[in-house]
């Protein structure tokens, strides 16, 4: 039983969209069985999680012996990612690291290649901010990586929507990936998204952006202009005064008071 598992998971389990029902066979295995379910669990879930520290202390060894065979049967990139980064957690032993980097660069196309699809954008950026993280933690092809992201920038082929996201990660503070002076286009290429953009969200957000990065590299002009176009972006929003109708004033104010609590 513990093969088909193995089979299961091999052409089910996706890094970002997998299903708890995956974990959900262990009544029909043996005890030994299921705790090398619970391995799976482990490495395949967030675990990094207090709740599951003591267990994964507990069982480092045979954790650690589990998944190096593991990593060595395993053909999926989704499990080879998460086998690798779980090993360079429980291990400290970085050569793992650009294994694990490896790995989550093909998650990663294959989010690209179908993330105008359903949840597949939101998916991809998170990947991405995992690579962000690993590469920048450990010093791994952080320059491949840099012209990596520009050149999906630049992508015609590749969504507003997606760039957007994959902005976000780099304006995001945890993001230590790009010196400042290498932020310097950022401004201005989000305000350019932001012009043929018709998602008004997106848009926001986009300009929103645009103020964030002028900040980083002090560019005043550039914030400025995203500041004055998110006034006129708020502007549409608002409904004309009628008398005769007490709810324009309250929407008005309702969003107001939203954009407030955000801003």
């Amino acid at each position: 039983m513990i093969d088909d598992f193995y089979k299961r998971i091999e052409a089910e389990y996706d890094v970002e969209n997998h299903s708890w029902d995956l974990f959900s066979i262990s009544g029909d295995l043996s005890e030994n069985d299921k705790a090398l379910v619970r391995y799976e669990y482990f490495a395949l879930n967030n675990f990094e999680a207090d709740s599951f520290k003591q267990e994964i202390e507990t069982a480092k060894k045979p954790l650690i012996d589990y998944f190096t065979e593991r990593e060595q049967q395993a053909k999926s990139p989704h499990l080879l990612a998460r086998y690798n980064h779980f090993l360079l957690y429980i291990t400290r032993n970085n050569s793992y690291a650009s294994k694990a980097i490896e790995y989550y660069q093909q998650v990663l196309a294959y989010y690209l290649s179908i993330h105008k699809q359903g949840f597949n954008t939101l998916h991809f950026a998170d990947t991405l901010e995992c690579i962000i993280l690993l590469s920048t933690k450990y010093k791994t092809k952080t320059n491949e990586l840099k012209a990596q992201i520009n050149t999906y920038l630049y992508d015609e082929t590749i969504s507003t929507k997606a760039k957007t996201f994959i902005l976000e990660k780099v304006c995001d503070e945890k993001c230590t990936l790009f010196k400042r002076i290498e932020l310097s286009d950022y401004p201005q290429q989000c305000i350019d998204f932001a012009a043929t953009e018709n998602d008004p969200n997106i848009k926001e957000r986009l300009l929103k952006m645009a103020v964030l990065f002028a900040q980083k590299v002090s560019t005043k002009e550039l914030g400025k202009l995203a500041n004055e176009m998110l006034g006129d972006l708020e502007y549409q929003y608002i409904q004309p005064i009628d008398e005769k109708n007490i709810a324009i004033s309250h929407m008005n104010e309702n969003h107001y008071k939203t954009n407030f609590m955000q801003s």
